[in-house]
């Protein structure tokens, strides 16, 4: 058989295509992960991300080979399963997953006051609440099924990423756009009035909220496992030895659902079932946050979403609520996933931080926060959790300066999105200046809470990060940006990055 130029040109950019996703085994996620992540084509492709010096692998390909190892390798160890999992070939799994489901509510149903209860001890001295949180904090656990009300649906799964659109050689040359002056205003108008009627803002916080919500899903992942630490307690409760294997084969099964079941499957299932949910509601503003968890169909999904105060879906827990307090709202149907939604709860309070102004928050929100968009979040976002939590201070990490962590990530959540957009791909590609940035931020954290001058460490960071924003960055974040937002039909210029509304002063203010 003779084989062409073409025929081998073509055999070896399929291969490489390929080979998008690292794999050790034979194990392979559904088809459209892959194609998904290789396009582009996923709502967390609105986040400038580190280069990956590989060019038959992008950022989020390196991010879910090595959380799709992770889930397969814990399916493994949880179930004995030694069989087939391509695509949707995941043998006797899903049997095995919805058997324990089962089991599980039975055995948890006479005693749901006592795992709520141990639910909220477990995530207060996880996310290292103080002893007074009760004076801000009001806890509402009930272990019971969710509602599905007032989820926000209709978002495409992936949305398409196209290319950004070029300027015509023909039309103008560099010459003539770098004489474009104040002079000659009405010829730049004509030129660049697309781009001049763009509030690029809510671009950079569109992609700020994106990620935000990787890491609150990323770092709540924990809570899915800390029943793992609570065996002798469980027991005393339930007076169960079975509930501590059930969890691991509930678990660690629906993560794996998760990446092999088509996008349109999940959809559906999203729609008609899920395992938990977390409202946050505000004593001011009252506002609620809602995020479900999906189940049916073994897969797990969250979205925002913010009703009134006094709306409908509140009506039947006004009694339970405290209108003077930050009150988390949890529903889940086993103790893992109350774990789960009680740490996401607390996240999702810290990040409120980062919010910008009302107006602009639901612009944003509206885009964005759809619940068909969560599922890259958990799909990606424990990897993109685990190097922000790698790239804390050692001190940080110890058990008794957990509390610290909130501190850390408040002063994250709360920089303006260009800034926060470059300090996270710095901290996603596990460089030094991402450790060193993270580190100042501790720095100034630890001399605030001592009551010490702690301007000093904070002008350090400010220093570093707003140079490396404003000059090194710059060109690559532009790169990075008019790439994923070239859909939009703009390009941005190096002026839409700057922050002239922010003075110095306010920068440093907001971490006081």
């Amino acid at each position: 058989m003779r084989i062409t130029k073409d025929k081998l040109l073509y055999l070896v950019k399929q291969n490489i295509q390929e080979m998008a996703m690292d794999f050790d085994g034979s194990e392979r996620p559904g088809g459209d992960v892959e194609r998904d992540l290789q396009r582009g084509d996923t709502p967390l492709s609105i986040v400038p991300t580190p280069e990956t010096n590989r060019a038959d692998q992008n950022f989020l390909e390196l991010l879910a080979s090595e959380r799709y190892r992770e889930v397969v390798s814990k399916v493994r160890q949880m179930t004995n399963y030694q069989g087939p999992i391509s695509g949707q070939n995941v043998g006797p799994l899903s049997a095995m997953m919805m058997n324990a489901h089962y089991r599980i509510m039975e055995l948890e149903s006479a005693h749901k006051v006592a795992l709520q209860d141990l639910a909220v001890e477990v995530v207060v001295k996880e996310m290292g609440l103080p002893e007074n949180y009760r004076d801000y904090i009001n806890f509402v656990v009930e272990l019971s099924e969710p509602s599905t009300e007032g989820f926000k649906m209709g978002g495409q799964i992936s949305p398409p990423k196209k290319d950004s659109p070029q300027l015509n050689d023909d039309e103008f040359s560099d010459e003539e756009i770098a004489n474009i002056t104040p002079e000659n205003r009405e010829v730049e108008m004509e030129l660049f009035q697309d781009i001049q009627n763009v509030d690029t803002t809510e671009e950079l916080e569109e992609s700020k909220l994106r990620l935000i919500k990787a890491i609150i899903q990323g770092s709540s992942k924990k809570g899915h496992w800390m029943y793992q630490l609570l065996g002798q307690r469980i027991r005393e409760i339930t007076g169960s030895d079975e509930l501590f294997n059930l969890y691991g084969i509930m678990m660690s099964v629906n993560d794996l659902n998760y990446w092999q079941f088509a996008a349109g499957q999940l959809t559906v299932a999203m729609r008609n079932s899920v395992a938990g949910r977390v409202d946050v509601v505000r004593p001011t503003q009252g506002q609620d946050d809602e995020e479900p968890l999906n189940m049916g169909g073994g897969d797990e999904d969250e979205e925002d979403n913010e009703e009134d105060f006094d709306d409908e879906m509140n009506q039947n827990r006004e009694d339970k609520i405290d209108p003077t307090k930050t009150n988390i709202i949890v529903n889940g149907v086993n103790f893992p996933v109350l774990i789960h939604e009680c740490m996401k709860g607390i996240m999702k309070m810290i990040a409120i931080q980062g919010q910008p102004e009302k107006q602009m928050y639901k612009k944003v929100r509206d885009k964005q926060e759809l619940m068909e968009y969560e599922i890259w979040d958990l799909r990606l976002g424990p990897a993109i959790w685990r190097r922000l939590y790698q790239a804390f201070p050692e001190e940080v990490l110890e058990e008794n300066n957990r509390e610290l962590q909130n501190f850390v990530m408040g002063e994250i959540f709360a920089l303006p999105a260009k800034k926060f957009l470059v300090l996270m791909k710095e901290v996603m590609g596990e460089t030094p200046r991402g450790k060193r940035l993270i580190a100042l931020i501790y720095d100034g954290v630890v001399k605030m809470l001592n009551d010490e001058d702690y301007e000093e460490a904070i002008q350090r960071y400010e220093n570093e990060l707003d140079g490396f924003a404003n000059s090194t960055n710059d060109d690559q974040l532009l790169n990075d940006l008019n790439s994923i937002f070239g859909d939009k039909g703009f390009t941005l210029t190096k002026d839409d990055l700057n922050d002239d509304e922010e003075s110095d002063e306010d920068f440093l203010n907001q971490f006081k």
